[in-house]
């Protein structure tokens, strides 16, 4: 095989294994962004993004803390008034009460407790004070979860964003999810493993293209 092509093949291969891992760890998290509806005054939409501050790689276990870090984003053209997200967690399609993991929420170095209402279906949200944000701001934030000593099985994280245009309020403009398979590795296992195939079958067409005469 030509030395041109080697090379170009290593190169190839190591770009998707950069992004292969970088999706597996959420970084390109963000959702579809979704028309809420469209006013007077402009288009209504968001984008809500969560990336694991843990690697895909991760044992996920009873008794241990995990975080995520949240981008909300106004992609449409109108301020928001207020906005509020919302988490909760969910095991077989139906709401667990996310009290018992220890819900945190954090937008600078303080972690404070989430405004949790529904009882043994509850569902957090935050701030608890609602802010504006100008259409193309980001905000972010950090949530953490502890896992209770008897929780086993897979569970989905899912985070909403809500907004308010005066007074009114649109629901669920972005959502994402995120997969937590409790005493196993995390869900993106297989991507991640494919990502590191990728990267080591670049690396070696590499070394191979420039050894080669």
């Amino acid at each position: 095989m030509e030395k041109k092509t080697l090379l170009s093949i290593g190169v190839l291969l190591l770009i998707a294994g950069i992004a292969t891992i970088a999706y597996a760890m959420g970084f390109f998290g963000f959702s579809a962004v979704r028309v809420a509806a469209v006013v007077p005054q402009g288009k209504i939409s968001g984008q809500i993004g969560t990336f694991k501050s843990f690697s895909p790689l991760s044992v996920v276990v009873p008794g241990g803390s995990y975080e995520w870090r949240v981008v909300v984003k106004n992609t449409g053209d109108v301020k928001w008034d207020n906005f509020q997200v919302i988490v909760v967690l969910e095991q077989d399609g139906s709401r667990v009460d996310i009290t018992n993991w220890s819900f945190k929420w954090r937008e600078d170095s303080t972690w404070k407790s989430g405004d949790c209402v529904g009882g043994s279906a509850a569902a957090c949200s935050f701030p608890t004070t609602l802010t504006s944000l100008d259409a193309g701001q980001t905000k972010t934030y950090h949530i953490r979860l502890t896992i209770p000593g008897d929780a086993y099985g897979t569970y989905t994280l899912k985070v909403m964003l809500n907004a308010a245009v005066g007074s009114v309020v649109y629901s669920n403009i972005a959502s994402k999810t995120d997969t937590l398979n409790i005493g196993s590795i995390d869900g993106d296992i297989t991507l991640t493993f494919i990502g590191a195939l990728s990267l080591v079958g670049g690396l070696a067409a590499i070394i191979a293209g420039i050894k080669k005469p």
